[in-house]
């Protein structure tokens, strides 16, 4: 499976430092700047990992989470972004189906972390992770 994280943060250093960190490591990075590009950079395309700012726009961080989660259910992993964490956020997050939230400013090994999880999470069916 290509591994393709799909980033979606109105911030265009978020978007850009995320790109080339995780392009270094071998990752296929599409970015977009609105959850709208977002949900239509998934049509045709197999993308397992995202990570979302929780943007205030048209359509939010949240309601892409939500999308995301009717479209793909359990097979991806969804991490939220934000410029700051309220207890608000997190349990918005949590309610939305987010799999795991950072803060900015963030730290990049622990989002590679991350993002190395998220892969090895979907790449393994529900049935083999039991087990």
């Amino acid at each position: 499976m290509q591994q393709t994280v799909l980033v979606v943060d109105n911030n265009d250093l978020v978007r850009n430092t995320l790109e080339k960190v995780l392009s270094r490591t071998g990752h296929t990075v599409i970015h977009v700047s609105s959850g709208e590009e977002a949900m239509e950079q998934m049509t045709g395309r197999e993308i397992r990992v995202f990570v979302v700012d929780l943007m205030k726009q048209e359509l939010d961080g949240i309601q892409v989470c939500k999308d995301v989660r009717k479209i793909m259910g359990a097979e991806c992993v969804v991490y939220g972004i934000a410029g700051h964490a309220s207890n608000y956020d997190v349990v918005a997050c949590r309610k939305a189906g987010f799999d795991g939230f950072f803060v900015t400013p963030f730290k990049l090994d622990l989002i590679l972390k991350m993002i190395e999880q998220a892969f090895e999470k979907v790449a393994c069916p529900e049935s083999c992770r039991r087990g």
